[in-house]
């Protein structure tokens, strides 16, 4: 279906390059470096046994759209005040997850064809992976028993990207969201993944008939596979097109790729949370050091301001602050609008969000004119005959010219005809 235990061992290697001095202060196990490794999809299990269901939150789009850097940031900010070694390693999780789920989709997405799916070559990747580095038969071992402690939500992940989530994507998640999620994901590797005899492929070939998913991953993809199309993986680095291009890459090149990103971002992170040296995560995430040294102010401004609650009133007054910064913003924006000269960016950003004011005022100066034209607008008819009148008033005042050209009233007449 998704990647699961390729991301785990992904997570595993990165891992291994942590700085011995950050390493030490680290306390996981293998249930915990797959909880993490895996948290990207949490969405996904969300709403995984509902047909119908919608996840509101937009979780795993969201942690997969171009506010994903932000998001990270915000989570930094938060890490790196409280220098709490637990959220800086699920930071590294959530950073490596989606470097190798951009360059896994890279390399499948070409190869997805009729009879192959992607979820049935990331099955096949499962297999192939779980069974190369520990000898794992996905379709025999229930994961729940091998990572018995992988399906809980920890609170020192909660602490983590409660606030930035509901700051950068505008969704305040609660915690049952999680603890939902994560149930549903132990239910799904307990019951779900395995069938000795295919005989759950039946009724999950039904289910994908009758609801069809609306686009959420198809039942009989469930099941794991030891049939593994070795191709996809390309493991002889045989030439292969993309387009118009060629390429060689085998799936093993594309996890050392990823690898070696996920270290550059991981030391890029270390040096700005450990030694307070921004510059090299500036370069990757394309922020400026005023813009970092704001948000540092800001979150020591948030601290004054909340000290003495505890974190659930935090989190509720941090989001109505939110609010009300969100009002003030657009107060603003109407402020400019109406009292300066905005540049043509600034015309571009703020013409969406004039546009509904814009139409509601025309909607209103239309039926106000339909009023006044109901009440003081003369009809064709009246017009035609207003013409008439006004012709006959001239015919008369020439005749009147022409009798008295030599009388010495005459300018006086004319100019009192001329005033009626």
């Amino acid at each position: 279906m998704i990647l699961n235990m390729t991301h785990y061992y992904f997570f595993k290697k990165l891992v291994e390059s942590i700085p011995t001095h950050l390493h030490d202060n680290m306390e996981y196990d293998n249930d915990l470096l797959f909880n993490l490794s895996t948290f990207n999809n949490v969405g996904t299990f969300y709403m995984l046994f509902n047909p119908i269901k919608i996840d509101k939150y937009k979780f795993d789009d969201n942690l997969k759209s171009n506010k994903f850097n932000s998001f990270i940031m915000e989570c930094l900010y938060i890490c790196k005040k409280k220098n709490d070694h637990m959220q800086l390693l699920f930071i590294y999780a959530m950073v490596a997850h989606n470097i190798l789920e951009q360059k896994i989709n890279d390399y499948l997405v070409p190869k997805i064809e009729k009879k192959r799916s992607y979820s049935k070559m990331c099955n096949m990747i499962e297999f192939y992976y779980a069974m190369a580095n520990d000898n794992i038969n996905l379709t025999k071992i229930n994961l729940t028993k091998y990572f018995p402690n992988g399906f809980i939500y920890h609170d020192f992940m909660d602490k983590l990207i409660t606030n930035p989530f509901i700051k950068v994507f505008g969704a305040f998640c609660t915690k049952q969201y999680y603890t939902k999620a994560y149930n549903r994901k132990k239910l799904y590797f307990n019951f779900f993944t395995r069938s000795k005899t295919k005989l759950k492929l039946i009724p999950y070939l039904l289910y994908d008939l009758i609801f069809n998913h609306r686009g959420k991953p198809k039942a009989k993809n469930y099941l794991y596979s030891n049939k593994v199309d070795t191709s996809i993986l390309n493991l002889t680095n045989m030439p292969y097109l993309v387009g118009d291009e060629t390429f060689t890459y085998s799936f093993e090149d594309i996890l050392n790729q990823a690898l070696e990103e996920a270290i550059e971002y991981m030391e890029a992170i270390n040096s700005y949370v450990i030694n307070d040296n921004p510059k090299p995560l500036k370069k990757l995430f394309k922020i400026t050091s005023a813009l970092m040294d704001e948000k540092d102010e800001n979150e020591e401004a948030d601290d004054e301001e909340f000290e003495g609650l505890n974190e659930e009133d935090k989190k509720l007054s941090k989001l109505f602050k939110l609010a009300k910064m969100e009002n003030e913003e657009k107060k603003t924006i109407n402020d400019k609008l109406d009292n300066s000269n905005p540049s043509e960016k600034e015309l571009k950003k703020l013409e969406k969000q004039k546009l509904k004011e814009m139409k509601k005022q025309e909607i209103d100066e239309e039926s106000s004119s339909e009023v006044e034209s109901n009440e003081s607008t003369p009809s064709e008819k009246e017009l035609r005959k207003l013409e008439k009148q006004k012709l006959k008033e001239m015919k008369k005042l020439e005749k009147q010219m022409k009798k008295s050209l030599d009388n010495d009233d005459t300018n006086q007449e004319l100019i009192e005809l001329e005033n009626e």
